[in-house]
């Protein structure tokens, strides 16, 4: 309709229907996705997210946002949900909650989150904005992963030890985890219509579970 979007499907499933526009701005007001109905106030400005139950019809009460400057200010939704985003320089300085303000410092390259209970995470980006470092650091017990090229490559638990991980360079599925003690979980993976399906998970102690699928790509049978 005059050039817009009136109504959007993705593989023959909808995922969006009767989208309508603000005679004003002309952004969308309103739509019917499958799990809500979303709805623009240009006054508010607030957009309104509507739970929708499977029949489509409006099931508990909505979730509500609102926009100041083309960013998230406030939400605000069942429960007692509410968040109020705080910006510096245009990034996200802190979120205030019911239990206190998220604070968020740093950089392009290096975030810190502390937790209104002193919890704290540092995040170590690279040039690509992927996560390269994460530190996780509560109650006294710290975690670190390490990833490299955007995928997880070693994890190291206060009480675990370390754990490696290994990934298929082509495709991108991990082939095997191993742990502190050196026991070595294997995945195995083959193709199927441009799709690659786990096939396999040999444990440590060489027993194999093995996954089927129907010709939709659906799991039918585990063997072991």
């Amino acid at each position: 309709d005059q050039g817009r979007l009136s109504q959007l499907d993705v593989d023959g499933q909808p995922v969006m229907r009767n989208v309508r526009y603000d005679a004003t701005d002309g952004r969308i007001s309103e739509a019917v996705c499958p799990a809500f109905r979303y709805r623009r106030t240009p006054e508010t400005p607030a957009v309104t997210r509507e739970v929708l139950s499977p029949q489509g019809s409006a099931a508990g009460r909505p979730v509500n946002l609102w926009y100041a400057n083309g960013r998230l200010a406030s939400l605000r939704g069942p429960g007692g949900l509410q968040l109020d985003v705080q910006y510096a320089g245009g990034r996200v300085v802190g979120v205030n909650t019911p239990r206190g303000t998220i604070r968020v410092t740093g950089d392009d390259r290096r975030r810190t989150i502390t937790a209104p209970n002193g919890d704290v995470i540092q995040v170590v980006l690279d040039d690509r904005c992927r996560i390269q470092n994460i530190v996780t650091s509560s109650h006294g017990a710290r975690r670190e992963a390490q990833f490299r090229d955007g995928r997880l490559s070693s994890c190291t638990d206060f009480d675990q030890g370390e754990r490696r991980y290994e990934w298929d360079a082509t495709s991108g599925t991990l082939q095997a985890v191993t742990d502190a003690a050196g026991a070595t979980v294997r995945y195995r993976h083959e193709e199927h219509d441009g799709d690659r399906r786990l096939v396999a998970v040999v444990l440590p102690n060489q027993r194999s579970i093995g996954f089927k699928y129907d010709s939709k790509g659906r799991l039918t049978e585990v063997v072991e």
